[in-house]
């Protein structure tokens, strides 16, 4: 796929400027929107930080060394997907935390629970409809069952996406509340908390997309 051709494809505008146009300067938009929500810079560069790392390593995992899926447009490549891959996904996971967060100061467990649930809605509504028109496009490839046997893109993205980004949603607004019970709530800082909080959520956002790994290697046997 080369720039010039995409006008021919429905979408194929918009998917670029979202994924290749506002990624770098909506990353900053965001972080100046957390720490005037919140005052707070920790909280507001780790909304980023941990999503940016997020989204490096595990669409890395996923196409070098599973292949399972690949990035087919031909521009701003590295290795099987794109060179700014981590800022396709640090803006958007921060905004729509940032859309479903609200205006707490001290959240209640309810609250909280609010929040994980309708990130993980809004998280799994906007990737879904994202990639179907990526794989629609032949900007992504996914290695799964529907596309080998020739299905449509909607079939490709419905076999793992809903629950799948849903998970992504929720295990980050997860991880993201405890940041924010640590610097906000308590005041605390240290690199160290800050280094664990990152850990602890790349695990249980990798973690969340186990499922489809498992499944994947079931259904090729």
């Amino acid at each position: 796929m080369k720039l010039r051709q995409l006008s021919e494809i429905k979408y194929g505008w918009i998917l670029f400027i979202v994924d290749f146009i506002l990624p770098l300067p909506l990353t900053g938009l965001m972080i100046y929107l957390w720490f005037i929500r919140t005052h707070n810079w920790p909280f507001s560069l780790f909304v980023i930080i941990l999503p940016l790392l997020f989204g490096y390593i595990v669409p890395g995992i996923g196409t070098n060394i599973l292949k399972l899926w690949t990035f087919k447009w031909k521009f701003m490549k590295m290795g099987n997907y794109f060179i700014h891959h981590g800022f396709m996904y640090a803006p958007y996971l921060s905004l729509s935390l940032y859309v479903t967060f609200g205006c707490w100061e001290h959240l209640s467990i309810y609250q909280a629970l609010t929040i994980t649930i309708s990130n993980a809605f809004l998280q799994c509504f906007l990737t879904t409809w994202h990639d179907y028109w990526a794989v629609k496009s032949g900007m992504i490839e996914i290695n799964n069952r529907p596309f080998r046997e020739g299905k449509s893109a909607a079939e490709i993205i419905l076999d793992y996406g809903p629950i799948g980004y849903a998970l992504f949603g929720f295990t980050f607004a997860i991880t993201c509340l405890f940041a924010y019970h640590y610097f906000i709530t308590l005041a605390l800082y240290s690199i160290t908390l800050f280094i664990l909080l990152l850990g602890f959520g790349l695990f249980i956002m990798g973690f969340s997309g186990l499922h489809y790994v498992l499944r994947e290697r079931k259904n090729s046997k």
